[in-house]
Order: structure tokens, then sequence, then C-alpha cells
């Protein structure tokens, strides 16, 4: 009876599907950055977010932010140069995973010099 309700429920199920895909970011130095997607699926797919690769646990510095009709986001409060690098979002659920990724390019702040001669 129990392996009869579990096959119901993944034959019910709907592979998680995008949306929004996250997008490119360019961010000056010392600035805010957000990437944000939506997701569908049933049951409602579990996202995780990665910094190359290592996932990123919500924290006051990178907070992550997710809405019961599927959106979330990843919110860089102050990002710096080593911040740079490849950002993806994995969404799934029993029926199936899906990702997207996108850049996340920190721009330095120049500063210019002026030499005045006396």
């Amino acid at each position: 009876m129990i392996i009869q309700h579990i096959e119901e429920i993944e034959s019910a199920a709907v592979p998680p599907r995008f949306i929004k895909k996250i997008t490119r970011i360019e961010v000056l130095e010392g600035n805010p950055a957000r990437f944000d997607c939506k997701v569908t699926g049933s049951p409602r797919p579990e996202i995780n977010w990665f910094r190359e690769d290592e996932e990123i646990e919500s924290s006051p510095y990178m907070r992550i932010q997710s809405s019961p009709d599927g959106s979330s986001s990843l919110i860089i409060q102050e990002v710096f140069a080593d911040d740079s690098g490849r950002f993806t979002v994995k969404a799934s659920n029993p029926a199936g995973e899906v990702q997207s990724s996108a850049p996340l390019v920190v721009q330095g702040i120049e500063v210019n010099c002026l030499h005045l001669h006396v």
C-alpha cells in the first residue's frame, strides 16, 4: 500500500522547469548584486545556489530568498573582485533536476589621479 502511494506521487510529479533563468551580472566593486529565477514543478522543487560548484548557505553576506510561487533570489550585499565567477541555481524534485548558470563580473573601481606640475 505504501509503495503504491509513493508510485502514485512520483507518477503525478512534474519535473522542474525554469520560467525565468538567471542572467549575467556586471557590477562595480562595493555594490550589491542580485540573481533572480523562477521555477515550476510538482512537488515544488528544492532550490540550491552554487558559486563555482560550491553550495552557498544563506548568510548576512549572501542571502537566499525563496517564495512559495517558485521565485528564488541570491542577494550579495557587497561584491568584491574575488566574488567574480560562475553562479548556478539548481532546482530538483522527484521528477528531475534543472540548472541555470551565469557569470558575476565584478569591475574594480579605478581611481584616476591627476599629476599636477608646479
